[in-house]
C-alpha cells in the first residue's frame, strides 16, 4: 500500500519564504551592527595610540607639542607629497611606522579609522591623500600675549597668519583651556569643517565622532549632521 505525500501549497511556499528573508535580515542587521562596533572599537584604539604618541613626543623634546604643523594629518606620506609640515611627520616614530623619506611613502595604519578603510569611502585617485582624522587647528576664545591665536602645534611661518609659529608646551595648553574639555584630534570628513581632499563625504561612525583630547582621553560626541 502506497502513502500519498501531501505536496507544500503555494501559501505555505510563499510563508516560508517570507520567514526566511526575516531571519536573513535579521542576521544581516546583527552582523553590520558587531561590525560597526568593531570600527567604532578600532578607531578609539587608533586614537589612544596617538595620543600615547603625542605623549611622547612631548616627553622627548621638553614638553613641546608635536610641531610646526599644518592642519592636517594624512596617512600616507613623504616630503615629496605633502611636505614636512603634517603631525604624521613627527609621530609616525612614535607609531612603529617608518621616518618620513623624500620620495619614498609610507602608510601609517594607525591613522586610518577602520570604518574609513573599509566602508572605501574615497574614489581610489585620492586614497593617497586619505586624511580620516584631523588636528585641532586653534584654541577657541584664549589669545596668546600680542593678540596671537594659539595653535597648539605652531602654524609654520610661511603661513602668514597671526598665530605662533613654534608648537606650544602641553603644560600651556593647560593654562588655556580646560584639558579634559578641548579635543586634540578627531574624526575628520567633509562635514567637520575641514577642507581639502581625502576626507569622508559624512561621518564614517553615523551620529558620533570620536575624539581624542588634551588630557589623552577618547570620547564620543554627538555629530549634528550624520
Amino acid at each position: 500500500m502506497h502513502t500519498s505525500r501531501r505536496a507544500f501549497t503555494l501559501v505555505e511556499l510563499c510563508t516560508t519564504i517570507c520567514i526566511l528573508a526575516i531571519l536573513c535580515a535579521l542576521i544581516s542587521g546583527g552582523l553590520g551592527n558587531i561590525r560597526k562596533a568593531g570600527e567604532n572599537a578600532g578607531c578609539v584604539s587608533n586614537l589612544r595610540a596617538i595620543g600615547a604618541a603625542v605623549s611622547l613626543y612631548v616627553s622627548d623634546h621638553d614638553g613641546a607639542l608635536p610641531g610646526p604643523a599644518y592642519g592636517n594629518m594624512p596617512a600616507t606620506y613623504s616630503y615629496s607629497l605633502n611636505g614636512p609640515y603634517t603631525l604624521t611627520t613627527y609621530l609616525a616614530p612614535y607609531l612603529d611606522c617608518p621616518a618620513q623619506e623624500n620620495t619614498t611613502q609610507h602608510t601609517c595604519p594607525t591613522i586610518i579609522c577602520p570604518a574609513f578603510k573599509y566602508r572605501n569611502v574615497l574614489p581610489s585617485s585620492q586614497w593617497v591623500r586619505a586624511r580620516s582624522y584631523t588636528p585641532v587647528y586653534q584654541l577657541t576664545g584664549v589669545t596668546l600675549p600680542g593678540g596671537m591665536l594659539p595653535n597648539p602645534w605652531g602654524r609654520p611661518a610661511t603661513a602668514g597668519l597671526n598665530m605662533n609659529d613654534t608648537p606650544l608646551k602641553l603644560a600651556t595648553v593647560a593654562t588655556l583651556v580646560k584639558p579634559s574639555a578641548t579635543w586634540m584630534i578627531m574624526d575628520a570628513d567633509v562635514t567637520s569643517n575641514i577642507g581639502g581632499d581625502g576626507l569622508a563625504p559624512k561621518p564614517v561612525h553615523g551620529t558620533h565622532w570620536n575624539r581624542l583630547y588634551f588630557d589623552f582621553h577618547v570620547e564620543a560626541t554627538s555629530n549634528p549632521k550624520p
